[in-house]
């Protein structure tokens, strides 16, 4: 193998080295970023569930007794029963989205270009017999 047929392998394999200690570093960002998001929405369902076990227990009664000022009083029980718990809900479905939003999809997209690019690299080999020229 000629020398400097050499160097551009030594060379090409140098840049795939660092690619991939890119891609490495890439993963465990988005690795650290996905777990937070998993603390986060965990944190946003439980609480979601705290707000809706409230609701089911104590704040409709008391909005219940402020709203039976000028509703009936079965009226006003309704209203701040089905008032907390939307609200409770809303906060638990945020949680939930959160928890299912798509991860990692950077490195997804990188790793797809760099599939692309090693493709016609090695279709400019397999043409050339060197690395990165295009022409026979």
């Amino acid at each position: 193998m000629e020398p400097s047929s050499r160097d551009s392998w030594e060379g090409l394999a140098e840049d795939l080295a660092h690619l991939l200690r890119a891609h490495v570093e890439l993963a465990r960002l988005e690795g650290r970023e996905a777990l937070q998001d998993v603390v986060r929405g965990g944190a946003g369902l439980l609480a979601g569930a705290a707000a809706v076990a409230g609701a089911l227990l104590f704040l409709p009664v008391l909005a219940a007794l402020v709203l039976s000022q000028w509703l009936p009083a079965w009226a006003a029980g309704l209203v701040s029963w089905c008032a907390v718990v939307a609200g409770g809900a809303g906060v638990g479905v945020w949680g939930w989205r959160r928890l299912r939003r798509p991860k990692l999809a950077r490195v997804r997209e990188a790793l797809q270009e760099d599939a692309r690019w090693i493709r016609e690299l090695t279709a400019s080999v397999r043409s050339s017999g060197r690395p990165g020229s295009g022409s026979p």
